[in-house]
């Protein structure tokens, strides 16, 4: 028959060579997965893990806890060291001492904790995610775009019940100087775990609608400094700093920075400090618009008033002006009426002996011109009388008719053919026999 011992006695053995072989405390690095603290007891609770650096995989883990007289110490330090609460995320370096209890198994009870350590690691994550930003060329392009000069439409991602939030609208709508602006509020967690993917999914529907506004804004109250870890976040660093209009940061108070910080086109203290922003801004365009009006009127009045002066001028010279020109166009007018005249007596002195010479020169062409018609017209009675049929009958010829058309050969005639001779004095019919 084998040989067993109770679970307690098991875990007594366990207790005991814990107890003897680790007597002592050990200095760990750890980070904390979960945090609670006992409303009643004070005591605090963690569960601590430690992850591969490749796969993010947990590869140990165990529970731990900090009894009251101690948290409230260790608490205190942390805070005043780091400016944050203990919370989930974060990672440790702890004192603590292995125990082993027979009902609630292995535990670490920690004694103290460095907070050093845990704000080390924390810029050096901040670090990390700077300095890719610088190697990717983004770190300061959202800074890079021009600011609106009159920006009357504000996108802002917050929280509705965000007391900052609140702060802003006030700020903005009672301005002392009457700026109307158009606020539009993009919804988003601004603490934890769902901080990220809620200011994505914020920015994302303002370029859904990019042409309806002039800046983005993103806005949070003050509170402890852990709660505004999620706002050093990679992915939401390079979102703004790609976004095509400028992003105004005013997260937590002058002391708190967060990597959002570095990225946006404008960092301020306070989502209050954000509305005076925008307020100076349309302020700045005023004073300008202002001074332009200014400018133009001084520049019409110079001008009216130098035309003024020119126009006295012109008056008081326009008689003497007028006489001299009067004067001018006097005697240009009696000089062209002189060229007139003479040039109209010289035209037709010339015109009146080029008439006389077209006369003389036609009658000339007329008596030429009526000489040659009467030799021509005497050569054309001569033809006209020489090619006279009865001239030509009176030299013996005679024509001969059939049908009243001439014959002019015997094959055109046939037996019993009847054709008309005409001589000189007369005609003769005949009958065509025996052909």
């Amino acid at each position: 028959m084998k040989t067993a011992v109770t679970l307690k006695e098991f875990n007594d053995l366990v207790r005991e060579i814990i107890d003897n072989y680790m007597p002592s405390e050990y200095w760990v690095e750890a980070e904390i997965f979960n945090i609670s603290v006992q409303r009643t007891s004070g005591h605090c609770y963690l569960e601590l893990v430690q992850k591969d650096p490749g796969t993010q995989k947990i590869v140990a883990q165990a529970k731990a806890n900090i009894w009251n007289f101690t948290y409230m110490k260790i608490c205190s330090k942390f805070e005043r060291v780091t400016g944050n609460r203990l919370a989930a995320g974060m990672k440790i370096l702890f004192c603590a001492k292995a125990s082993f209890h027979q009902v609630y198994g292995y535990s670490l009870n920690i004694t103290d904790i460095d907070p050093t350590y845990t704000l080390g690691d924390r810029e050096r994550r901040r670090k990390e995610i700077l300095d890719r930003l610088t190697a990717e060329g983004i770190i300061d392009l959202n800074k890079t775009l021009q600011f609106p000069d009159v920006p009357g439409r504000i996108a802002v991602i917050s929280s509705e019940t965000a007391a900052g939030y609140g702060d802003f609208c006030n700020q903005l709508q009672n301005n002392i100087y009457g700026f109307k602006f158009e606020i539009g509020l993009f919804q988003s967690a601004m603490q934890g775990d769902a901080t990220e993917n809620g200011v994505i999914s914020a920015l994302d529907s303002i370029y859904a609608q990019l042409e309806k506004w002039d800046v983005v804004v993103i806005i949070r109250g003050g509170g402890a400094t852990s709660d505004l870890d999620c706002f050093d976040s990679y992915t939401i660093a390079a979102n703004i700093a790609n976004f095509p209009l400028p992003v105004i940061v005013g997260i937590g108070h002058e002391r708190d920075v967060t990597i959002l910080d570095y990225v946006a086109h404008t960092r301020v203290k306070t989502p209050t400090a954000a509305a005076e922003l925008i307020i100076q801004h349309m302020l700045d365009a005023l004073m300008e618009l202002n001074g332009l009006e200014e400018r133009l009127v001084s520049n019409v009045t110079d001008m009216l008033d130098k035309e003024s002066t020119r126009l006295k001028l012109i008056i008081q010279r326009l008689p003497s002006l007028y006489a001299v020109m009067k004067e001018r166009q006097t005697a240009k007018l009696n000089n062209m009426t002189d060229r007139m005249s003479n040039g109209l007596r010289r035209d037709c002195t010339e015109k009146a002996h080029s008439l006389e010479n077209y006369s003389i020169r036609l009658g000339n062409s007329a008596s030429v011109l009526i000489t040659q018609a009467k030799y021509k017209l005497e050569l054309i009675e001569e033809r006209i009388e020489s090619a006279n049929p009865k001239r030509i009958l009176s030299k013996g010829y005679s024509l001969t008719l059939k049908d009243g058309h001439a014959v002019t050969g015997a094959k055109m005639l046939k037996d019993g053919d009847i054709i008309t001779t005409r001589f000189a004095d007369g005609t003769v019919n005949s009958v065509i026999k025996n052909k």
